[in-house]
C-alpha cells in the first residue's frame, strides 16, 4: 500500500522538538478549531496576537494552522494569493524583516539579492511608512496579500532586563543597549502604524497618507509572561489587547487526535494501552507538548525499525507499542537520551585536534543567555560568530551542528530553507524544552553559572584571581 505519494516531503508523522512547519498542516491536528478563532480575530483586527506559555504549540499553531488556512482562502474578504514573510526580531529586527522580505518578494531585477535586501532596509529605516513603501514597490500581482510573522516577539524586551540590570556595564555597552531599545520602538511603531494606516486612511490634518497596495496583515506570537513588557512601548498594549488570542491547553481528545491521526496517514497505528499512557504521562503540563512530539517521534522510528526487521504482511500496519515507547524513553527522558545520542556520537577535529563535544558544549552555552529574571532562554548566533567566541573554525562549529541539525533529531535549527548549513547561517535552539530536560546541557549550565558567580563574587571582594 503506498502511503502520502500526493506529499512526499512528509517524512515522519511527527517533528519532533521542533514546531510544525508550513507544509505539515497535514499531520497538524487538534487544533482546528481555534484556527477558525484566530482567523476571525485576524478579519477584525489586521493584527493577531498569539500569547501563551512556552511550550503550549503557539509558533505550530500559527505555521501549520493559521498560514494554510490563508493560503486556502479561508479568511473572509481576502483570496489564496499571499506572501508569507516569516521572522524572528532577535536584537537587530531591521536586517532580519529585510531579509525576509526579500527572499519572499521578488527583487526588481533578478540576480539583485544583495542589492534588493539593502534598498528594503533603508525603505524600512525611512519611517513608520516604510513596510508599506517596501510592498507597494514589490510588484506583487493583483489580489495579492501580504502577512508578516514575526515569531517570538519577545525577543525585543531583551533591551529591557539589560537596562534593569544590576550589573555596573561600561558606557560602550549602556549605550549599545539603549540603542536596542531605539531600535526596538521603532521597529513596533512601524508595524502599528502599518495597520493603523489600512483603518484610517486620513491623518488629523485631513491629509491623505501612503496607503498599501496590497492588504498587509501582521501575526505575532509572544511568551506570556511577557505581556507586561509591551507597556514599554507606546500604543502597543492596547493593539494587543484588542488582538489578542490566548493559546488554549489541548483537551484529552484533541491530544489523542494529535497521536492517532498523523500515525493513519503513514499506514501505522498505535495500540490503545500506548495512548492511554502517553496522555497520562502528558496530564496538564503546558511544557508536554514538544515532549510529547518529540516522544512520539522517537516511538515511531523504533516501531519502524523493529518492522523492517520483521517484515509486515501485505495489508498490516506498523503498530507502535509501550514497549518502543520506553525503549526510547518516554515522555520524560527520550529527549535527554537522544540528545545525549548526538553528543556520544562526535570525535575529534582532524584539522584542530581539537574534541567536537568540547566544541558542542561551547556552542549550546552559546546559544543559550539568562535574563535579568534569572531565566535561562534561547541565544540565536551566527555560525562565524560562534566560531570566533569559541575559538574554533567555523566549520568545525558547522559540523557539530549538522549532528544535532539532521532530520529525525532537530535539537538545533538555522535559518535556511536549504537542507545545507552554511556559515553566514544564524544557529538555534528549536525549543526551550531542550534546556529544561537535556540532562548534560543542564550540567553545563548549572557548572556555567557556578563560575560566573565565583567570577563575580571575587570581583566585589577585590580578590586576585
Amino acid at each position: 500500500m503506498t502511503v502520502l505519494s500526493s506529499t512526499p516531503q512528509l517524512v515522519s508523522p511527527f517533528p519532533g522538538l521542533r514546531p510544525f512547519k508550513s507544509h505539515e498542516d497535514a499531520i497538524f491536528f487538534g487544533r482546528h478549531e481555534q484556527v477558525n478563532d484566530m482567523l476571525q480575530r485576524l478579519e477584525t483586527c489586521r493584527l493577531l496576537t498569539v500569547v501563551g506559555a512556552s511550550g503550549c504549540g503557539k509558533s505550530s499553531l500559527v505555521r501549520a494552522g493559521l498560514l494554510p488556512a490563508l493560503h486556502e482562502g479561508l479568511l473572509f474578504g481576502t483570496g489564496s494569493e499571499w506572501k508569507m514573510i516569516k521572522l524572528r526580531p532577535g536584537s537587530n529586527p531591521y536586517p532580519e524583516l529585510a531579509r525576509a522580505l526579500s527572499e519572499a518578494l521578488p527583487a526588481p531585477r533578478p540576480g539583485d539579492l544583495d542589492e534588493w535586501r539593502s534598498h528594503i532596509q533603508a525603505m524600512l529605516l525611512s519611517g513608520d511608512s516604510g513596510l508599506i513603501r517596501v510592498v507597494n514597490e514589490a510588484g506583487l500581482p493583483q489580489g495579492s496579500n501580504v502577512m508578516v510573522l514575526v515569531d517570538q516577539f519577545e525577543e525585543l524586551f531583551r533591551f529591557r532586563s539589560l537596562v534593569c540590570s544590576e550589573d555596573k556595564d561600561t558606557a560602550e555597552k549602556q549605550h549599545a543597549t539603549y540603542e536596542e531599545r531605539n531600535t526596538a520602538n521603532a521597529f513596533v511603531n512601524l508595524l502599528l502604524e502599518t495597520i493603523r494606516r489600512q483603518s484610517d486612511s486620513e491623518n488629523v490634518s485631513g491629509r491623505r497618507r501612503l496607503m498599501p497596495k496590497h492588504p498587509i496583515f501582521v501575526v505575532l506570537t509572544m511568551r506570556s509572561e511577557f505581556l507586561g513588557h509591551c507597556d514599554a512601548f507606546l500604543g502597543l498594549p492596547e493593539a494587543v489587547s484588542q488582538s489578542q488570542f490566548l493559546t488554549p491547553r489541548m483537551t484529552r481528545e484533541q491530544l489523542k487526535d494529535a497521536i492517532v491521526r498523523p500515525l493513519q496517514l503513514f499506514g501505522a497505528t498505535p495500540h490503545p494501552a500506548l495512548v492511554n499512557r502517553i496522555l497520562n504521562d502528558v496530564g496538564t503540563d503546558p511544557d508536554s507538548l514538544p515532549l510529547m512530539q518529540h516522544a512520539l517521534l522517537r516511538t515511531w522510528q523504533n516501531a519502524k525499525e523493529r518492522s523492517e526487521k520483521q517484515p509486515l504482511k501485505s495489508e498490516q500496519r506498523v503498530e507502535l507499542t509501550t514497549t518502543d515507547y520506553e525503549k526510547a524513553g518516554g515522555l520524560l527522558k527520550a529527549l535527554s537520551l537522544h540528545a545525549d545520542e548526538a553528543y556520544t556520537e562526535l570525535g575529534s577535529d582532524p584539522v584542530q585536534g581539537k574534541s567536537y563535544r568540547r566544541i558542542a558544549q561551547q556552542l549550546f552555552l552559546l546559544l543559550c543567555r539568562q535574563t535579568g529574571e534569572g531565566v535561562v532562554v534561547r541565544n540565536p548566533i551566527q555560525v562565524t560568530e560562534a566560531a570566533a567566541t569559541a575559538g574554533v573554525s567555523a566549520e568545525s562549529i558547522r559540523h557539530v551542528a549538522m549532528a544535532f541539525c539532521k532530520e529525525g533529531r532537530n535539537f538545533i535549527t538555522f535559518s535556511s530553507d536549504d537542507q545545507d548549513l552554511r556559515t553566514d547561517n544564524t544557529l538555534d535552539i528549536s525549543h526551550e524544552s531542550l534546556i529544561r530536560n537535556w540532562d548534560t546541557f543542564k550540567a553545563w549550565i548549572k557548572t556555567e553559572m557556578k563560575s560566573a558567580a565565583d567570577y563575580a563574587w571575587l570581583l566585589k571582594a577585590d580578590v586576585p584571581s
